[in-house]
């Protein structure tokens, strides 16, 4: 039976655990804010510490005169979609930030030899300030900050919807604590949306399970808009020996192929080398260079995988592999790929496409502001500082930067609206010693009280829809049918919106999706009724925002291929934006202008 539920107050909720969350949660609680953490992952989850990556890395400029090069190279990578406001932010903000994580104890690394040429970031020209985070003492020092800043967190809670209205803004949000089998409804001033990207949209991804490309959906219903949705970075991964691993593209140049037909495209071409020792510059798919011609070879081997292995003087194939003469940023994959998947160098891999990360999402300003009162976002989940293609090391620096600048901004709304609208918490109600208005500084953490069996929100998007799931009082009989449905979401996106891209093909996902998102509605209105159908629906609805941009981008640029399109077009040299339409109960996708934001 499903628990009663219950209701946390508190001044800033942020919403995902992974670096961008955990930043916000950090730097707003500091700003002086009672901040709840909430995810449906478990503590440091989503992309940023996904364990199918071998590390996560950032960079930052190499001095104050690097960081205009630097400016200048995200924008041109970009291809004309990045925002210059964004993008200097970003530069301007990464050294500051190493700085803070190094301060709260994080274990930083340093290259050894960091004038390697594999040590020059993805897409870029020269070689940057280079940091790699350490996974475990990284978590140990941020979970030691979250406590001392009096950061609440709940675990394994899925937000499913977001409470606004037009005169005060954000006022809450629904979360289905999944622990419980229960809706818990926060009252807070703010919500930091850090949900991570769209990965969990697809069959194959190089994310984590609780990146399911749902917040994407809820901020468009509450009036956020979406930004640069095409362009979704597919990276090489294995799916033999091992699966939901990433390949290192540092070892492209020092592979040898079988000879399968997928192979010989590609080896049995006079440019392969160079093809080769150019796509070992970058990890994801990009439709503006000649080394496309790689991923196309590992594209047609369908679903099994593109055969591959290291070239090394052996004796023998059953002889061990030295990783003496690599580079090290390859030694380092390697020995991590051999320590946790017992795959040597010297051993046959299969390499398929994965999504991974999105550079594209909600809109914001360089403070997170969505554009809706009270509603601020931050990392994967948000789009404008990335463009077409993302220079590598930067997904986690805009984690980093954006994730502070969120949070304190979202504090500082926070306290500008704790004086016109008190929220009452009921352990500390006419406390006159609270040091922010309306809050209850005082107290440990945020107070919590069982609400009536009955659902607390209305949407944007269907009101009837969410009542029966969010009361926990919806039938769970339909669950092999939603996994069904989502099954056939994934399979959908996987076969239509992966490298290649035509307008038939998309077309087709369209339909597909549309009836989706259908199939979900009947079952939130029925017997059917659970959070599942409704996270369903969220997925569908994304989902479709992602097709009706790369549509609409009849064009090839950085991360987004057409097939039918195969060139850049200058008709298309400005971003999509997308809105709901409420009129027609579908994405709207207009052009748009950074200096229009």
């Amino acid at each position: 039976m499903p628990s009663e539920p219950t209701e946390t107050s508190c001044d800033v909720l942020v919403v995902g655990s992974g670096i961008a969350g955990v930043t916000a949660a950090i730097e707003a609680a500091r700003a002086g804010a009672r901040a709840v953490l909430a995810s449906l992952g478990p503590l440091f989850s989503g992309s940023s510490f996904y364990p199918g990556t071998w590390g996560l890395g950032l960079i930052a400029p190499l001095a104050d005169e690097d960081a205009e090069d630097l400016e200048r190279t995200i924008l041109r990578v970009g291809c004309g979609m990045a925002s210059p406001a964004l993008a200097r932010t970003l530069v301007r903000g990464v050294r500051p930030a190493i700085e803070r994580l190094e301060a709260l104890g994080a274990k930083l690394r340093r290259p050894d030899h960091a004038g390697e040429r594999e040590f020059i970031p993805c897409f870029d020209h020269t070689e940057r300030l280079w940091r790699g985070i350490l996974r475990e003492p990284c978590e140990r020092s941020i979970a030691r900050a979250l406590k001392e800043a009096g950061v609440h967190v709940m675990d394994g809670c899925e937000l499913v919807d977001l409470e606004s209205s037009h005169e005060r803004g954000v006022e809450g949000a629904a979360l289905y604590d999944h622990g419980r089998s229960a809706c818990h409804r926060v009252a807070c001033r703010s919500v930091v949306l850090a949900c991570g990207g769209t990965g969990g949209l697809f069959e194959r991804r190089l994310t984590g399970a609780d990146v399911v490309g749902t917040a994407h959906a809820i901020a468009l219903a509450h009036g956020a808009r979406l930004v640069n949705m095409e362009f979704l970075q597919i990276m090489p991964g294995l799916v033999d020996p091992c699966s939901g691993v990433v390949f290192n593209e540092k070892a492209f140049r020092f592979m040898e192929f079988d000879g399968s037909p997928a192979a010989r495209q590609l080896t049995e071409r006079a440019d392969s080398e160079q093809l080769l020792a150019q796509r070992s510059g970058y990890g994801p798919f990009t439709a503006r260079l000649a080394s496309r011609a790689v991923d196309a070879a590992i594209d047609a081997a369908g679903p099994d995988g593109l055969a591959m292995r290291y070239r090394l003087e052996r004796a023998d194939d059953s002889a061990p592999a030295s990783t003496v003469a690599m580079p090290e940023l390859v030694r380092d994959y390697y020995e991590w790929l051999e320590r946790d998947f017992g795959v040597r160098p010297h051993d046959w891999v299969r390499v398929a496409p994965y999504a991974h990360a999105a550079n594209g999402g909600i809109l914001i300003d360089d403070h997170g502001e969505t554009g809706v009162p009270g509603l601020f976002a931050c990392g994967e989940v948000t789009g404008g500082m990335h463009g077409a293609d993302r220079i590598g090391g930067l997904s986690s620096a805009n984690g980093l930067v954006f994730g502070a600048r969120a949070g304190k901004a979202a504090a500082a709304w926070a306290f500008e609206k704790a004086a016109e609208h008190p929220i009452a918490h009921p352990e500390c109600s006419g406390a006159s010693d609270a040091s922010i208005p309306g809050s209850c500084a005082d107290a440990d953490r945020p107070t919590t009280r069982r609400l009536p069996s009955k659902p607390a929100l209305s949407t944007a998007l269907s009101a009837e829809a969410i009542a029966r799931p969010l009361a926990g009082t919806g039938a769970r009989t339909a669950g092999s049918e939603i996994q069904a449905l989502r099954q056939r979401l994934q399979r959908t996106m996987s076969s239509h919106c992966m490298i290649v891209r035509t307008e038939e093909s998309l077309s087709q996902a369209e339909s597909e999706l549309e009836d989706i998102a259908k199939l979900a509605d009947e079952l939130l209105s029925g017997d059917g009724a659970t959070v599942d159908a409704l996270r369903l629906r969220h997925q569908a609805i994304t989902a479709r925002c992602l097709v009706t941009a790369m549509r609409e981008r009849r064009e090839s640029r950085g991360a987004h291929y057409r097939a039918d399109f195969p060139e850049q077009d200058p008709a298309f040299d400005c971003p999509l934006a997308i809105s709901w339409n409420t009129a027609t109960g579908a994405p709207r996708c207009e052009p748009f202008s950074w200096q229009d934001r």
